[in-house]
């Protein structure tokens, strides 16, 4: 797999979701191919060997990708997949707003955490060095385990918008029922409210769609 190329269909995650809008945008992606489309920009990515069978037995992989952000209002959806069980290293997948002069990017954020928890994080980064830090966390563990055992995949559903005014951040773990985990001015961290969308995917997680939603 190439670090770059979140569309590959690792073999926990047998097939994508397919069931693309009737006039999809041009910023729509549904990573059916091998390779990256060439819409998708490769802001970072960490090299690293994907072995499967000991879920510690990976090295860490992480890719982010970005497209040039349109003007506001816009809104964004980023539907992936998690595996479990737990491992030693955080996975994950996210989405969100940069500002490429600055490399400041805030991200929504599906995770675990190497432990025992699984969170829906607001993250702010700075690109270059790609630590964060969360400014919202809610943990859906508990939501997650209310059928008992853990699920050998979860599917969960990302929605970044910028009204103009603020960043809204939202998640579903069904692509219609949506919770707010936060809203904040769009200059907070990021100046300007940023000049790319970004998504990412760390380790154990998987994209299997984005689309741009307004």
């Amino acid at each position: 797999m190439s670090v770059s190329n979140p569309a590959f269909i690792p073999p926990w995650l047998a097939t994508h979701i397919d069931n693309p809008p009737s006039a999809p945008n041009v910023m729509d992606d549904e990573f059916d191919a091998s390779a990256t489309a060439s819409k998708w920009s490769t802001l970072f990515s960490l090299p690293g060997t994907w072995t499967f069978g000991n879920s510690n037995g990976y090295s860490t992989v992480s890719a982010w990708l970005s497209q040039t952000k349109p003007a506001t209002p816009c809104e964004f959806l980023l539907c992936g997949h998690l595996q479990l069980p737990f491992s030693a290293n955080s996975n994950g997948i996210g989405i969100g707003f940069c500002d490429s002069a600055s490399g400041k990017i805030a991200t929504l954020t599906f995770r675990t955490d190497g432990t025992s928890n699984i969170t829906i994080c607001v993250f702010n980064w700075t690109s270059g060095t790609f630590t964060g830090s969360a400014i919202s966390t809610t943990s859906v563990t508990s939501t997650i385990l209310a059928g008992g055992a853990y699920p050998v995949k979860i599917r969960i559903y990302l929605k970044v918008k910028d009204d103009g005014t603020n960043f809204i951040y939202k998640y579903s773990f069904d692509g219609v029922n949506f919770n707010t985990i936060l809203s904040h001015s769009r200059t907070t961290f990021v100046p300007t409210g940023g000049n790319l969308i970004v998504i990412k995917t760390e380790n154990f997680g998987a994209i299997d769609y984005f689309r741009r939603t307004l």
